[in-house]
């Protein structure tokens, strides 16, 4: 399930980039509570409506680079609050 975007500029809110195999970025906010799971059903919206032939793929920060592999770590926790960068990897490229 995917919540609805916050407005930006709230005091829970982080604001993420996060860059597609691609070199395309994508904005959206998201609550600082989230997961990480949150993120990636996102993506998974994304990818489906934008007709992409990615659906196994891999999500980390920028820097340090740090693979985002449990699914229950807050966007806050994964220091990614109030704003962060994220890469997104094609695992079958």
């Amino acid at each position: 399930s995917l919540p609805v975007e916050p407005a930006p500029g709230g005091p829970d809110v982080a604001q993420i980039r996060i860059q597609l195999p691609d070199g395309k970025k994508l904005n959206r906010c998201f609550v600082k509570g989230n997961t990480v799971e949150t993120v990636r059903n996102y993506l998974e919206v994304y990818f489906g409506n934008s007709a992409s032939e990615i659906t196994n793929f891999a999500v980390s920060t920028s820097y340090p680079m740090r693979s985002l592999d449990d699914m229950h770590e807050t966007l806050e926790s994964a220091g990614l609050f109030p704003r962060g960068m994220l890469m997104v990897r094609d695992l079958d490229a």
